[in-house]
């Protein structure tokens, strides 16, 4: 019988807490809002006391961050994890603790046929690598690759801070406005919800528009929906189209002929909502490689617990 596992999804903003067996789909998880490592060990505290003598005796942790030894900071957010002190906090015999990107990468051969929806392109190439995309706090980027023996090797990456290319005379405009005041684009800054908050703003500040400071990207994402606000139509549309020329490139780099995965809140919030022409086109822009990319299959993750499906497959590999 497989062994119980709490497994935790530690993000910019939430932590997602369960137990589950290792292997298996997690159902239901808690989210929490920790402020501090000391409160996120308080919030797993109170999940395994519920569980009682069948608490688990493994956890897996996964971080938005670069993981180092066993340590990562998060990248979007001042709280730093350790696995041994998590294991020695919680009182747990192992730890396992990975990107998130990377155990989202780890879903992909779980996900099932109601958990996608397709956004163009042919089918995908058996044995070929995937690679998935997340537009959340931040930009996770991870891949799935093959390992030539049958299976797949999830990869970690931080493909999210390259430099973020732009196409048109109003996006070298809005590459200007965020160069002056952040040095670096990368596409972590603009894709991501904090990303359209930015995108939001700097197109009322060249429009000479009053400023919106209280916004969220929720609010912009509503307003463009409900078509009440010029601003939040082009954030929206900017964010898309910028989207699609990210995931064109890193589809290219990656060779990814397995598919392109979207997850994260964001997208799965905006759901059908989603200008899939604009996102497409863009995608597969790329000169001499348009037809290589066209047969490249794009699928929408409406399962918002990847990470913790990914999480939960790589801690019955770890306890195996």
């Amino acid at each position: 019988m497989p062994a119980p596992v709490l497994l935790a999804d530690i993000g910019g903003t939430n932590a997602r807490l369960v137990t589950a067996k290792a292997g298996e789909r997690p159902q239901s998880p808690a989210n929490f809002k920790p402020r501090n490592l000391d409160e996120l060990n308080a919030a797993i505290a109170m999940l395994l006391k519920k569980e009682g003598d069948k608490r688990p005796r493994f956890a897996a942790f996964c971080a938005a961050g670069p993981v180092t030894d066993g340590v990562v900071t998060l990248t979007n957010r001042d709280l730093t994890l350790d696995a041994d002190a998590l294991g020695t906090a919680n009182d747990f015999d192992g730890v396992l603790l990975v990107n998130d990107f990377e155990a989202t990468a780890a879903s992909l051969p779980a996900l099932l046929p109601h958990d996608l929806r397709k956004m163009g392109g042919g089918e995908p190439v058996e044995a070929a690598p995937k690679i998935v995309l997340g537009p959340g706090t931040g930009l996770g980027v991870g891949a799935l690759i093959p390992d030539n023996r049958g299976a797949a090797v999830p990869l970690a990456t931080e493909g999210g801070h390259v430099d973020l290319a732009f196409a048109t005379e109003r996006e070298f405009a809005l590459r200007k406005f965020f160069v002056e005041r952040f040095g670096h684009v990368s596409p972590d800054l603009v894709l991501s919800g904090p990303g359209l908050v930015k995108l939001y703003r700097a197109i009322l500040f060249m429009d000479d528009q009053p400023a919106d400071p209280d916004a969220t990207a929720e609010d912009i994402a509503k307003r463009a929906r409900d078509k009440t606000s010029s601003a939040a139509i082009e954030a929206v549309t900017h964010f898309t189209a910028l989207l699609g020329a990210f995931a064109g490139d890193a589809a290219l780099m990656f060779g990814a002929k397995g598919g392109v995965y979207l997850a994260g809140g964001i997208l799965a919030k905006w759901g059908s909502d989603l200008d899939v022409p604009l996102f497409r086109g863009r995608f597969e822009a790329k000169g001499r490689l348009r037809s290589y990319l066209a047969q490249i299959p794009v699928y929408l993750v409406a399962y918002e617990h990847a990470p913790l499906l990914g999480l939960s497959r790589l801690a019955a590999e770890k306890i195996g």
